[in-house]
C-alpha cells in the first residue's frame, strides 16, 4: 500500500516538472525579448549621447583658431607661435 501512494506521489511530481518544462522555456523567451530591447535601447541612448558630446565640442570650437582670415592674421600668428 504505501509503495503504491509513493509511486503516485512521483507520478505527480514527475507531471508537475514536465508541465513546468513549457512554460518556463515560454517564460525565458519572453524575459531575453525583454533584456534584449532594454539593452538594444541603451545602446542606442549611448549612442545619441555621444553624438550630442560631439556637437557640443564643436559648438565650442572656433575655426578662426585654425585658418586665418587675411594675411595680417597670419602674420600676427606665426608672431605669436600659435600654429
Amino acid at each position: 500500500m504505501l509503495s503504491f501512494i509513493r509511486e503516485k506521489v512521483q507520478m505527480v511530481v514527475i507531471g508537475v516538472l514536465l508541465a513546468l518544462g513549457p512554460i518556463l522555456y515560454v517564460l525565458g523567451l519572453m524575459l531575453g525579448r525583454k533584456n534584449g530591447k532594454v539593452r538594444q535601447l541603451e545602446q542606442e541612448a549611448d549612442k545619441q549621447k555621444s553624438i550630442a558630446d560631439f556637437y557640443r565640442e564643436m559648438d565650442g570650437f572656433d575655426e578662426d583658431t585654425i585658418r586665418p582670415r587675411s594675411r595680417d592674421d597670419l602674420v600676427d600668428r606665426l608672431r605669436k607661435g600659435d600654429f
